[in-house]
């Protein structure tokens, strides 16, 4: 299965506009979401564009319950930061590379 942060994005955006539209209580969306997300990103097989992607998500979207407004850029650079704890040889990948510093 190919996967990319784009499919991330594309499901979580389904999956926000169908919930939304059963009134599914935002708090409810989110974890729902959120664990759907995680499901999808294990089985592509955890590759760095879906983590980021969920983790970006996870991050924008929990800034509804801290009652702050959504930050995609301060969401992108801890998604980065925290993918570089646990593969520090990801900053030479092209892969990195063209997701975070291009």
């Amino acid at each position: 299965v190919s996967a990319s942060g784009l499919h991330i994005a594309i499901l979580a955006g389904a999956l926000a506009w169908a919930l939304q539209r059963a009134h599914v209580p935002k708090g409810a969306r989110y974890w729902l979401i959120g664990a759907i997300l995680v499901f999808y990103s294990l089985a592509t097989g955890w590759h760095e564009a879906t983590v980021r992607a969920t983790v970006m998500f996870l991050i924008a979207e929990a800034a509804f319950f801290l009652r702050r407004s959504k930050d995609p850029l301060s969401a992108w650079a801890v998604a980065g930061s925290g993918w570089l704890l646990f593969y520090p040889w990801a900053l030479t990948t092209p892969g990195f590379q063209f997701s975070y510093l291009v």
